[in-house]
């Protein structure tokens, strides 16, 4: 126990020898009253805003390329036609205060700006948009007065013996309109099977029903021509209608309007509108060589039609087979004229069956060959009148019945001079050991 009491003794030291917590009181200080903070903080923003203007307005002032503009917002939209280039590039865009520099000394940038600027001052109204389809609307509805629907009905008996009939309808546009007839241009599909019990009607844009007849056809291009006696008609129907004029599918280029009408949608009197996206120049086809005026309207193997310019022209004639990506292809109107002339004159066109290129100066030094022009036949038309007389593809046409070809539409010219179901000689150049040699085959022209 005596041992214990020294132990005790040293903790109870040890405990007093420790510093005991102590608490000190702060007075609290005097806070600022919150409007006080408030006129303090607008006061400073009023002064630094104050001198970030200043120091903007003579940056902006005394810099290069500081000047001070003003834009005049563009005002109402107009719509106008053949717009004078030299006086489209001097007009100015939009007014500016004070004098702006020249177009040619702007930054690229500047000058993009400027055009935005123009983009976004246009404020189109839902009037803009009515005023431009009725635009539209006019020219279409014009148009219809040329465009008709074209029946045949065609008799046939099913498994049972019965008779019945059915009716095909299809588009049709007048082309012309004689003291004598009125002639229409149609899809040659419909009235190529008919029969002596079939019947031809043509329902005009007043809903005037006709009867008429085939003149001629020609199924290479798909075509045929129909008539209706103008004695036929009352004077209210002659006077209803108009014969669609025929453009100039060479003027074509991409990016012009167009109207498909006819059928594009598959349907009698559908309508749409679109824009050339593509003319393709030099498509190989039999006997000729045509441009193609490819467009970014939707279609399908049921759509048939024609191609309308702006102006109200026929400028090319749909072709289901010509199809690319979904969209609407059209054999130019002008490659089409001189077959369409026959065609109203009640000629038949004549027929070779032949695919090929005309033979430049170039391929001719390339084959070795003496003398110019030619057509480098690259296919013949199985059962066609030059496959049945014994020409190949690689051959080199230069001359029908003694007479120079020197190009693709050397012989269309050619072909569509012949009378149908005559024999002609036919020339060619085939290739031999490297050698080209001339031979000579009789062929029979048939109609196409």
């Amino acid at each position: 126990m005596s041992q214990d009491h020294p132990n005790e003794t040293e903790k109870t030291e040890a405990q007093e020898a420790r510093p005991f917590i102590r608490e000190t009181v702060i007075q609290e200080e005097k806070r600022t009253p919150f409007w006080k903070k408030l006129v303090l903080t607008l006061f400073l923003g009023l002064v630094f805003g104050a001198v970030a203007a200043v120091s903007a307005y003579f940056t902006h002032r005394f810099l290069p390329g500081g000047e001070e503009t003003t834009t005049t917002p563009y005002a109402g939209v107009s719509f106008q036609t053949d717009v004078d280039p030299e006086q489209a590039s001097t007009e100015a865009p939009y007014e500016t205060q004070p004098t702006q520099e020249p177009a040619e000394t702007r930054e690229p940038n500047e000058l993009d700006a400027m055009i935005d600027a123009r983009i976004n001052a246009h404020n189109l109204e839902i009037k803009d948009f009515r005023r431009m389809y009725s635009v539209l609307s006019s020219l279409t509805t014009t148009v219809s007065r040329s465009l008709v629907t074209v029946t045949a009905t065609n008799e046939e008996q099913d498994w049972f013996q019965t008779d019945y009939q059915f009716d095909t309808k299809t588009f049709g546009v007048i082309v012309a309109i004689t003291s004598q007839e009125v002639l229409i241009a149609a899809p040659a599909a419909p009235t190529a099977q008919l029969s002596e019990d079939s019947s031809l009607k043509v329902t005009f844009a007043n809903l005037i029903t006709a009867d008429a007849y085939t003149k001629a056809t020609d199924s290479i291009c798909g075509i045929a021509v129909l008539a209706v006696p103008v004695a036929n008609l009352s004077a209210g129907t002659v006077n209803s209608i108009a014969e669609l004029q025929l453009g100039n599918s060479y003027a074509c280029t991409t990016g012009q309007p167009v109207f498909a009408m006819g059928s594009p949608a598959g349907y009698i009197k559908s309508i749409r509108y679109g824009i050339l996206s593509f003319v393709e120049t030099g498509h190989s086809t039999v006997d000729n060589t045509i441009r193609v005026l490819h467009t970014d309207i939707s279609g399908d193997e049921n759509s048939a039609g024609i191609l309308v310019n702006s102006e109200g022209y026929l400028i090319g004639w749909i072709d289901p087979d010509l199809l690319i990506g979904g969209c609407l292809s059209a054999v130019g109107i002008s490659d089409l004229k001189s077959y369409l002339e026959n065609l109203t004159n009640g000629i038949s066109n004549g027929y070779l069956g032949i695919e090929g290129v005309s033979v430049t100066a170039e391929m001719a030094r390339e084959f070795g060959l003496e003398g110019d022009g030619g057509v480098f036949i690259t296919r013949c038309v199985e059962d066609s009148p030059a496959q049945n007389a014994g020409l190949q593809s690689g051959d080199i046409l230069i001359r029908i019945s003694e007479q120079p070809v020197t190009d693709m539409n050397d012989l269309r010219t050619r072909l569509l001079s012949m009378n149908t179901e005559q024999t002609v000689k036919v020339t060619v150049l085939r290739q031999s050991r490297k050698v080209y040699q001339e031979l000579t085959f009789d062929v029979k022209i048939e109609r196409r």
